[in-house]
């Protein structure tokens, strides 16, 4: 995220623990949210919003997944194996998603629903990725954050002061 500030240090613990997995945190906001229903209609398992902690990690090797899954939901398509196509391929895929859920959530013209970072990571909570992951979401799972927003502070990074 673009207005995220380091707060503390971050060191091999904060990102990935003792079984080799990496930490996921989020937030599980009861009763849903629009972050929430467009990650169920899209046939994904809620497990929680995740632009709650940054830096978000994930296992690169996921994202082939998520780009073939994103071309398979919304353009009945398998992926290419060729580079430049795949790129034309997941971009259609996602701009197609994005006009369906819009148009089936009555949620056109809003923008700041879609959140990447909750289709990511529930995407690796509802496939065989979730056991490379662990879940530390709240309210279940507090954990104290590495990052903030710098919107929180006047628009810039807080000093050391403001921590």
């Amino acid at each position: 995220d673009d207005d995220a500030c380091f707060v503390d240090h971050l060191v091999p613990a904060d990102v990935v623990d003792g079984a080799g997995r990496l930490l996921v945190h989020g937030i599980d906001i009861p009763n849903g949210n629009a972050h929430q229903k467009f990650v169920e209609y899209v046939g994904l398992e809620w497990r929680g919003e995740f632009m709650t902690d940054f830096p978000v990690f994930l296992w690169r090797d996921m994202l082939r997944d998520l780009r073939a899954w994103v071309v398979s939901f919304a353009m009945n398509e398998t992926l290419s194996e060729k580079s430049r196509v795949t790129k034309t391929q997941f971009w259609k895929g996602w701009e197609l998603l994005c006009k369906r859920v819009s148009t089936a959530t009555n949620m056109t013209g809003h923008t700041g629903w879609l959140s990447e970072y909750d289709l990511i990571m529930n995407f690796a909570w509802s496939t065989h990725w979730r056991s490379r992951y662990r879940w530390l979401i709240a309210p279940d799972n507090v954990s104290l954050g590495i990052a903030v927003h710098g919107a929180l502070v006047e628009n810039q990074c807080p000093t050391h002061e403001q921590v």
